[in-house]
């Protein structure tokens, strides 16, 4: 497991130092608009265990909220909206 462990932070430390030296130049030619994507892909015969799987959701939820906010608040709101309605009619009080 430490083995593992510092191969991951040595991957990771490596490319913090190519993509910073990548930004610092490419960043600092006029007019340059800068966007950075890093895909990562894995093979698991076995499958992910549910916290794995929970925490990759998690995270793509958060990166489509940081791309279309106002889309997932709406979504958010509506499922908040739809909580509460269910939640009066349980009650007897929707009668």
């Amino acid at each position: 497991m430490v083995k593992r462990k510092s191969v991951v932070w040595r991957i990771c430390s490596t490319a913090g130092k190519i993509t910073e030296e990548i930004l610092t130049h490419l960043a600092g030619l006029p007019g340059a608009k800068v966007r950075v994507t890093l895909a990562i892909e894995a093979e698991l015969p076995e499958g992910a265990p549910d916290h794995v799987v929970r925490t990759n959701e998690a995270l793509a939820l958060l990166r489509e909220a940081e791309a279309e906010p106002d889309r997932m608040l709406r979504a958010f709101l509506d499922a908040r909206r739809a909580q509460w309605v269910q939640r009066h009619l349980s009650s007897g009080r929707g009668r």
